[in-house]
């Protein structure tokens, strides 16, 4: 149970993403909603959840991309691991809110 909420939350971004953003862009810009919730995820879970949801978004965005594949899951794993190392060196959620 506690691996499927971040997961759940991640596919709900990246189809939210996909389906809406992918039309609609403020600025001339894409807004990476998928990033945003994994951040999110990675302030508030723990690392082995954040780091099976980040492996899963960016394996479920670079195939929707089709191109440049295993980028984005690189990306995602990386800022979930700095996320991760920077709350545990001391950085807590409550402080941000």
């Amino acid at each position: 149970m506690k691996f499927l909420v971040p997961i759940a939350v991640i596919v709900a971004a990246l189809m939210v993403q996909l389906t809406i953003f992918g039309h609609m862009r403020p600025l001339g810009v894409m807004p990476n909603l998928v990033l945003v919730a994994l951040i999110l995820c990675a302030l508030w879970s723990d690392a082995t959840p954040t780091l099976t949801a980040s492996v899963t978004a960016g394996l479920l965005t670079d195939m929707a991309s089709g191109s440049d594949f295993g980028l984005r899951t690189a990306f995602f794993t990386l800022t979930a691991l700095v996320v991760i190392a920077v709350r545990q060196l001391g950085l807590h959620t409550e402080s941000i809110i």
